[in-house]
């Protein structure tokens, strides 16, 4: 496993958990945790709600998210010895 995402990484050191952060943004946990995971794409409503509780903007929530999953797309294809040939 790599990385926590940002966004799991930003409710991490704020000492929330799953259930805590619903509660505040009224995001369900089951719904957060696959934002976190990158198992949901970060928009609309969800992205709104999650940039105006991390007093963000909602572009820097997406671009920190998207450069994650770049850098953890790359780190699993290392692990599984996928490295791209250039």
């Amino acid at each position: 496993m790599g990385r926590p995402s940002p966004l799991r990484a930003r409710r991490l050191l704020r000492g929330l958990r799953l259930r805590d952060l619903e509660r505040l943004t009224g995001i369900r946990d089951t719904t957060l945790s696959q934002l976190e995971r990158g198992d949901l794409t970060l928009r609309g409503r969800w992205l709104r709600l999650l940039a105006e509780h991390y007093q963000t903007s909602p572009d820097a929530l997406v671009g920190e998210m998207e450069r994650w999953a770049t850098r953890e797309g790359e780190a699993a294809a290392e692990r599984r010895g996928c490295v791209p040939t250039t």
